[in-house]
């Protein structure tokens, strides 16, 4: 009859059995067993070692996500003209971008009777650029990009060094505005 394994631990993940130790009342099978006592002990460490070095591996590989929220991005004062754009940088210690997972583009602010045009646009650590735009026609709106939108925005083996968002209006002095939200992993 097979004994029960406690939950969580299955038989093919345990520990190596130690060696079985054959104690006698003389002193050469005391100094045998506490010899092979010796050699379970260095086997013990050695496995443990391995799984440290394992973990620290994992530990050092792992990047953490990148959560931004932009918003009140404004035009310019004149009809049709980007204003200043916003950008979106890796978190400190982190180069770029490495994965955007989710981008939307946001509106905000006081719409007139306007087309206001929210642009995103990605900048690769090769020196090259590519964005992706959406329009409003009221505030409050929000645009997820589809997967090919995010796939214009992402160059195999290229980082993304930062995300700049601004936006224009077709009616000049106009004080609706634009934002993004972006979810990535830094790399």
């Amino acid at each position: 009859m097979a004994q029960p394994v406690p939950i969580g631990i299955s038989r093919q993940r345990r520990a190596p059995d130690l060696p079985r130790v054959d104690v006698r009342p003389d002193a050469a099978g005391l100094m045998r067993a506490i010899e092979q006592l010796r050699d379970g002990l260095e086997q013990l460490r050695t496995h443990t070692e391995l799984l440290d070095q394992h973990l620290s591996r994992e530990i050092n590989n792992f990047k953490p996500a990148r959560k931004a929220v932009v918003a009140g991005v404004a035009p310019a004062l004149a009809a049709n003209t980007f204003g200043p754009a916003a950008e979106i940088l890796p978190t400190e210690g982190y180069a770029v971008l490495a994965s955007v997972v989710h981008l939307a583009l946001t509106s905000g602010g006081v719409f007139g009777i306007e087309t206001l045009t929210v642009r995103v646009t990605a900048s690769f650590t090769d020196d090259t650029t590519a964005a992706v735009e959406k329009l409003f026609l009221a505030s409050g709106g929000e645009t997820a990009l589809t997967s090919a939108e995010l796939y214009a925005l992402l160059k195999d083996a290229v980082g993304v060094v930062k995300l700049a968002v601004d936006c224009k209006s077709t009616l000049a002095n106009s004080t609706a505005t634009g934002g993004a939200t972006v979810g990535a992993l830094n790399g």
